[in-house]
């Protein structure tokens, strides 16, 4: 019985660490995407690379729509304000956009519109290397 237990646990185990590598491998292969399909999040042709430094580390999320397929939006009209110091979690089910809002929300994904502030710093006006 006691081996049987250990088996399962290992089974868990393997699992979990598929997901991380799946989600590794997902963030190393972001490349040039095919038609239709949004690009990784860039440097704007006039970032400046002043450093940005968060103050206090609120975050604003305003209007934020994004669709990976032109035309067919995946998150629409989200707003949301977390202070500094504030807890909050992000539940659903699987596809319903979690990782998308987290990936627009670091900036690695660029919104098709709306803004994603930290400190009042607008994400499309930052350099990734600034983030």
């Amino acid at each position: 019985f006691d081996s049987a237990t250990q088996a399962s646990n290992l089974v868990g185990q393997v699992q979990i660490s598929l997901v991380g590598l799946a989600r590794l491998l997902d963030l190393l292969t972001t490349t040039a995407p095919r038609a239709g399909i949004h690009a990784p999040r860039t440097a704007p042709d006039d970032a400046a690379p002043a450093p940005v430094t968060a103050e206090r580390g609120d975050l604003e999320i305003e209007d934020l729509r994004y669709s990976y397929v032109t035309g067919t939006e995946v998150l629409g009209g989200i707003s949301v304000r977390v202070e500094a110091g504030e807890r909050v979690g992000l539940v659903g089910p699987t596809g319903s956009g979690k990782t998308t809002l987290a990936k627009l929300m670091t900036g690695l994904y660029a919104p098709d519109s709306g803004t994603v502030r930290y400190d009042g710093h607008d994400l499309a006006t930052l350099a990734p290397a600034e983030l």
